[in-house]
């Protein structure tokens, strides 16, 4: 998560937007940032690349873990309801629910400051 860090967006919202995106080129500081670091191939590509995942078998696996750190809540999100809706969504929209659970641990570690434990 490291363009989660506060000081990171807080540094993002100073730039110009130009910095954002250059010529239809987004991410454009950070790609100006990595051209020593990644082939220009990868640095200049649009379209994004993840890797395969199988992300319902890991919610699968991982859901009292999951249900454990998400408890309490945050303002605005009604974990309770997500929770309730977790076996649904894991069938029908696991991405969206990886987005909801990824907010509550964002919110949880870097607002609240609280320790989350390895996933393992």
């Amino acid at each position: 998560m490291p363009f989660l860090d506060c000081n990171v967006i807080e540094f993002g919202f100073k730039l110009p937007p130009e910095y954002l995106i250059h010529h239809c080129w987004h991410k454009y500081i950070i790609r100006k940032m990595m051209l020593d670091a990644l082939p220009g191939e990868v640095v200049w590509r649009k379209v994004k690349m993840g890797f395969p995942f199988d992300l319902t078998g890991w919610l699968t696996r991982k859901k009292d873990m999951i249900f454990r750190l998400v408890s309490g809540g945050i303002p605005l999100v009604d974990t309770g309801r997500l929770m309730n809706d977790f076996e649904v969504l894991k069938a029908t929209d696991p991405h969206l629910l990886w987005r909801y659970i990824s907010i509550l641990f964002w919110y949880k570690k870097m607002i609240l400051k609280q320790d989350l434990v390895p996933f393992g």
